[in-house]
């Protein structure tokens, strides 16, 4: 097909049978036609463009509030987990070092933890899960969290 010819069905004229003799399937455009087609294809472009940026700066808008509700949930976790106390530590509240070694040895065994973010656009709220799977001797705990 040459420049500017398209096939009839595609732009909704009648069917033509290309088998039979005189008839090609192709349909010249004319020039009339053809500026009216670029001139809808340039408003239809002008059109897209501007919803794909609309929609390109809310999503990139809230990648970043889903980023900083991820970083939030890394930070909630990492504070709320166990950490093992340190002689310093223990001594700037006045424990001796008897005391901080009993503490560290009475801490629960870490089976499992996990946390997960998820930020609600409608919303604009953040909300943190945390999961901890400890074993203290002969029990074990579960402890869920949803802040």
């Amino acid at each position: 097909m040459g420049l500017f010819q398209f096939p009839v069905a595609a732009i909704g004229g009648p069917l033509i049978n290309p088998a039979l003799p005189g008839h090609t399937g192709v349909r010249q455009v004319s020039r009339g036609n053809k500026i009216v087609g670029a001139i809808a294809a340039i408003i239809a472009l002008i059109a897209n463009c501007g919803v794909a940026f609309a929609q390109t700066a809310v999503a990139t808008g809230e990648s970043s509030l889903r980023a900083r509700c991820q970083a939030l949930a890394d930070e909630k976790a990492g504070a709320m987990a166990s950490h093992v106390l340190s002689v310093a530590d223990g001594a700037s509240f006045g424990m001796p070092v008897a005391a901080v070694d009993a503490l560290n040895k009475s801490q629960s065994e870490m089976l499992g933890s996990s946390h997960s973010a998820k930020y609600d656009a409608a919303g604009n709220r953040c909300y943190i899960r945390l999961y901890e799977h400890k074993r203290n001797g002969q029990f074990e705990t579960e402890h869920h969290g949803i802040y």
